[in-house]
Order: structure tokens, then C-alpha cells, then sequence
């Protein structure tokens, strides 16, 4: 009887356990905005909408980006 009811919590437990493992869903409002990136003379292919940067070792540069708001709310940085 030990044995069984031993058996049963395991099982229970380890249920349990598989069941917070399960990925969590989530919705959110659409962003309201686009980024989009502005071409640098250091981009290695300029075709890609992310910095692909050819830079020295401890090289900095300055990247730039395009903020458009697409609701029709005023938006204050």
C-alpha cells in the first residue's frame, strides 16, 4: 500500500513538474513604430537591415537609425 500510494505522488510530481516546464504565451499590442537602419561607409553588406560592421579592434563609430511613429499619438522622448 506504501509502495502504491509512493508511486502515486512520484507520478504527480513529476506531472507537475512537466507541466510549469510548458512555454508561457504571452500577446502585446502591436509596436507603433518602425526602426529602420541608416547605411554607414563601414557596413559590410548593405543590404541587410541590421549594423554588419567592419571595425578595427577598439575601433567606435556612430550608427544611426530612423524612428518612424505609425500611430497618430504624439510621442515625447
Amino acid at each position: 500500500m506504501l509502495h502504491k500510494l509512493m508511486k502515486i505522488i512520484l507520478t504527480l510530481g513529476i506531472f507537475s513538474l512537466g507541466l510549469l516546464s510548458l512555454p508561457h504565451s504571452a500577446k502585446a499590442a502591436g509596436a507603433n513604430f518602425t526602426v529602420e537602419r541608416i547605411a554607414s561607409n563601414q557596413q559590410n553588406d548593405p543590404t541587410v537591415s541590421y549594423f554588419d560592421l567592419k571595425l578595427k579592434p577598439n575601433q567606435t563609430t556612430e550608427v544611426k537609425v530612423k524612428v518612424t511613429n505609425l500611430s497618430n499619438n504624439l510621442k515625447y522622448s
